[in-house]
């Protein structure tokens, strides 16, 4: 294994405990990324457009990994019968919930606030 590898193992490692936090700051780097690039576009709405991009990512990546938590439990191997388990956060463990709700909460609250934010125009 090479060095960065083993780095970013250890780092995964060291984070897991506050994975909440860093799916609040992946989340909102999605929303800025995103939110910027559609402002440029003229996009009205653009912060809430980019905060439900990231608040479906973050929903479809726990529903995926309950739904595989439940193959690896039955010991399925094929892509199983759990498609239709998963879709209500209620059903996940309490971590993965708070691993929802965390970036879902701070995408929300930045786009309140971006969606206030009005670049100043110069005077002509």
């Amino acid at each position: 294994m090479n060095s960065i590898t083993g780095y970013l193992a250890y780092l995964g490692v060291a984070l897991t405990p506050y994975a909440w936090a860093t799916h609040i700051l992946l989340g909102l780097a999605m929303q800025i990324i995103l939110g910027l690039a559609l402002r440029a576009c003229g996009v009205r709405n653009a912060w809430w457009i980019a905060a439900g991009v990231s608040i479906g990512f973050w929903w479809g990546r726990k529903k995926f990994e309950y739904e595989f938590a439940l193959k690896a439990a039955a010991h399925i191997q094929t892509v199983g019968p759990f498609w239709y388990r998963g879709w209500l956060p209620i059903e996940w463990p309490w971590p993965r919930q708070m691993e929802f709700y965390a970036p879902a909460a701070a995408d929300i609250v930045a786009a309140l606030l971006f969606s206030r934010w009005r670049p100043s125009r110069p005077r002509p």
